[in-house]
This record gives C-alpha cells, sequence and structure tokens, in this order.
C-alpha cells in the first residue's frame, strides 16, 4: 500500500490523501461435524484499488469522506471517524 497525503494549518485547514492498494489473496475454509467435512472452500485472486478522501481534524477526532475505486470501476463512498486515545 503506497498513501500519499498533505496537511498543514497554515495552508488547509484539512487533510487530502490517496491511497494506491495492489492485494493478493489466499482463502480456505472447511466445516466438519463429527470428522465429517460438509463445507470446503478454497479461493485466491488479486485487486488493486484508489482511494481519495479529504480529512477534518477537530482535536483527537479526524473525520474522512473517501470515495475508493476498485478494478471494477465501482465507486464505494465512505465516511471513516478516527479517534486517538
Amino acid at each position: 500500500m503506497a498513501s500519499l497525503g498533505f496537511y498543514d494549518n497554515e495552508v488547509l485547514p484539512f487533510l487530502i490523501f490517496l491511497d494506491v492498494m495492489s492485494l493478493n489473496y489466499d482463502f480456505s475454509m472447511a466445516a466438519s461435524i463429527n470428522g465429517n467435512v460438509f463445507l470446503d472452500m478454497n479461493d485466491s485472486g488479486s485487486t488493486n484499488l484508489l482511494r481519495f478522501g479529504v480529512g477534518y481534524r477537530k482535536n483527537n477526532l479526524v473525520i474522512q469522506p473517501t470515495v475508493t475505486i476498485n478494478e471494477d470501476k465501482e465507486k464505494r463512498y465512505s465516511i471513516n471517524l478516527l479517534f486517538k486515545i
């Protein structure tokens, strides 16, 4: 994952960020009862995604509206809340 962000209180009152992620995965699951397997699943693959967002910080709370674009070109929108303890 590569992330690029900019935050400077003197220039902008908010954080701008861009994340680029490349993910490879292997997934395996098996379920059994009394030693008899009734569910066996395996999957593997990869995906790439791009996230762009703007964050606003107030003390220890950060609010980040984000747009995520996957390889399938479907856009997903989210709002992240981060709190630093």
